[in-house]
């Protein structure tokens, strides 16, 4: 039980890792707390001295937070930062941070089960400035467009439902994580990672709210369970996309024909192709992925299952490896996302509730604990000329 006005902990009890039945009754004699431990329900009641009435707030969400993607929409004539937040519910929520309040703005539920990813799509100069797209994509393989309203009078936003992609497989599989390749005037194409070993080119209209498949990689590629998704487009115009999977490997796709229009996308069956097999990145799964360009390299920082951060420049031109380098013992759990701030640093977080900010060379440069039980995402979003860090997981948290 934390106090965030004064920043200290009033009331904190051992109930074990496992312990995720739980709840918090405060009365006028003091805190008890009641959670299940080896399947025996135990409390603890604590006395509290002080005089000053204790109120909870207001949770978020009752479930897990699997992912956040952070996005500036105009709100009553201003310029904000909100999150939207999806997890085991179903449930997207968009959240604004202000005065160490969060305020809930819109709520929506159309995914049947769970919300594994979020991904904004980037504003073009045609669009209204009180009009975002937001994607979201998890279990039952369901991907969506979501249009974003804001209202001009106050601090009001509408999430619509624009546009659902098609069911590839009769299979219930998942949408492990989502990236926005490109945009470009009413098209925008997306690459999705499943769970079945497959990677989907999607390309969205949104103009007629369609999806359509535009090239698919076989399962047999990866061959494992694909857990994260990132794309660059490098200084000589080519769109690569870059996957890892559950067996530690990372691969990367050129999908510039598809993007330039040189392939018939209308025909069935297109495959995707693999320009670079990189194994062996981390011992088990590749849980996150980040990359961006740095001359005529495409620098990837990646987090694993192993506890590990890896850090590989790939040669754009011809892609190749050109170095690797690692932090075996970066966190104490496996690392749920990672993040480039700039400048060549790099943050990360772990299940170990540990916030870490790496340099280029992955020396450690900075660390906080968060107050997050099993985080499960990150996100890093700019305010002004200050950064902030979000982290979500059983809760949300933000960092400046």
């Amino acid at each position: 039980l934390v106090d965030v006005e004064a920043a200290h902990i009033v009331v904190s009890t051992v109930c074990a890792g496992g312990a995720k039945l739980w709840q918090v009754v405060v009365g006028s004699a003091g805190v008890r707390i009641g959670f299940v431990k080896s399947g025996l329900l135990r409390t603890v009641c604590v006395p509290l001295s002080q005089s000053a009435p204790i109120v909870l707030a207001t949770g978020i969400s009752a479930t897990d937070i699997r992912a956040v993607c952070a996005i500036d929409v105009q709100i009553g004539g201003r310029q904000l930062c909100v999150a939207l937040l999806g997890g085991e519910d179903g449930h997207i929520r968009i959240i604004k941070c202000s005065d160490m309040q969060l305020d809930v703005l819109a709520n929506v539920r159309r995914h049947r089960s769970v919300i594994r990813c979020i991904q904004s799509i980037p504003s073009i100069s045609l669009d209204s400035d009180a009009s975002r797209f937001v994607l979201s994509a998890g279990a039952g393989s369901e991907l969506r467009c979501w249009r974003l309203n804001a209202s001009s009078g106050d601090d009001s936003l509408a999430l619509v439902d624009w546009a659902l992609a098609p069911m590839l497989d009769d299979r219930d599989i998942r949408i492990m994580d989502i990236a926005v390749v490109h945009r470009e005037l009413s098209n925008v194409w997306i690459v999705a990672a499943y769970s079945d070993a497959s990677v989907v080119l999607w390309r969205l209209d949104t103009d007629h709210q369609t999806f359509s498949c535009a090239a698919r990689a076989a399962s047999d590629i990866h061959a494992h369970c694909v857990l994260s998704a990132a794309s660059v487009k490098t200084n000589d115009g080519r769109y690569l996309v870059l996957t890892g999977a559950s067996d530690g490997q990372i691969i990367v796709w050129d999908v510039s024909v598809f993007i330039a229009g040189t392939v018939d996308v209308a025909k069935p069956n297109v495959a995707l192709q693999a320009v670079l097999k990189v194994p062996h990145v981390h011992q088990s799964g590749v849980n996150a992925l980040c990359a961006h360009v740095d001359g005529a390299e495409i620098v990837v920082a990646s987090g694993g299952d192993d506890c590990s951060i890896s850090l590989i420049r790939i040669g754009s031109t011809l892609p190749s490896v050109q170095s690797v380098t690692r932090n075996e013992l970066a966190h104490a759990s496996a690392i749920q996302g990672v993040a480039f701030l700039g400048g060549g640093s790099i943050c990360s977080v772990s299940t170990d509730q540990r916030v870490a900010v790496w340099n280029q060379h992955l020396e450690l440069q900075d660390m906080a604990i968060t107050l997050v039980s099993d985080p499960s995402a990150l996100e890093v979003s700019t305010i002004g000329d200050d950064l902030q860090i979000m982290v979500a997981g059983i809760g949300f948290e933000t960092f400046t």
